[in-house]
């Protein structure tokens, strides 16, 4: 309902992280690098802004979702997961990786896994996909770990 003949400045925060950023902290805590900082943990949950922003979680409160879930493993060596992504067309990447040993994790190729349902969250952009991987994909899946790594453009 804007009247004509109004000139109406709108100031668009520089990445989708930036304006997460200010949903969540006050102006303040916003000039504090060790509380807006990517890998920074206010809530101290072990999960750092970029996980909490990139899985739309919320950074102020210690979650007890996880980011990432296995659902189940079956005998012909299919595994299950699901995981909660922020899914932008900029400013965030989230990428699941697999690891046999805990020690060398690698990119999933999304044509290794089958998305079997994708469910969108109330907050901006965020879904839940449940997914199935052969286990050739990964290895075996009583030795394949997951795990998710996300990059936030700041």
């Amino acid at each position: 309902n804007v009247a004509v003949d109004r000139v109406i400045e709108l100031t668009e925060p520089a990445t989708p992280y930036r304006a997460w950023l200010a949903e969540h902290f006050s102006k303040d805590e916003l000039k504090q690098s060790s509380v807006i900082a990517p890998g920074a943990d206010p809530d101290h949950d072990g999960l750092s802004n970029a996980v909490e922003f990139g899985c739309g979680l919320d950074p102020r409160t210690s979650e007890s979702l996880s980011p990432i879930t296995v659902l189940g493993a079956d005998e012909t060596s299919s595994l299950s997961f699901s995981f909660r992504r922020r899914h932008l067309p900029r400013g965030v990447d989230v990428v699941v990786e697999s690891s046999a040993d805990l020690q060398r994790w690698q990119e999933l190729d999304p044509a290794s896994y089958q998305v079997v349902s994708t469910q969108a969250e109330e907050d901006w952009g965020v879904e839940t996909v449940t997914a199935l991987m052969d286990g050739s994909a990964g290895g075996s899946p009583g030795s394949t770990h997951l795990r998710l790594r996300v990059e936030v453009e700041e």
